[in-house]
């Protein structure tokens, strides 16, 4: 998903309309507002083995539990180690390729390491 999209809320007043027919009058902007703090856990983004190919120049909401910066040696590239929920890895390619790299962490269960 990408996040301008999240960030828009011109179709509030569309779903103001909505939620007065099913809650409490004054549930209505609560919900609203629960919902604008939460809205970032529910588009994730779906991981696949080539997605490098489809992201480039996209500001996205990417998944990741964990993101760590390696040392580089010279060059201008950023690299990182990411660590992601297993869970969300549904690409069978991309799971096989992480498959010796999973562990479990006490906050996020199974999770696999990426690069990037």
């Amino acid at each position: 998903m990408y996040d301008d999209y999240l960030a828009r809320s011109e179709n509030d007043q569309n779903l103001r309309e909505q939620l007065a027919s099913v809650v409490d009058p004054e549930e209505v902007e609560a919900t609203i507002e629960d919902f604008h703090k939460a809205k970032w856990e529910y588009c994730p983004l779906y991981l696949t083995f080539d997605m490098a190919v489809s992201l480039q120049g996209t500001k996205v909401i990417l998944p990741f539990c964990s993101k760590i910066r390696l040392p580089s040696r010279g060059g201008t590239a950023s690299l990182y180690w990411v660590a992601v929920q297993r869970d969300l890895v549904t690409d069978n390619a991309l799971a096989l390729a992480l498959k010796d790299s999973l562990y479990n962490d006490s906050d996020f269960g199974q999770v696999s390491l990426l690069g990037s």
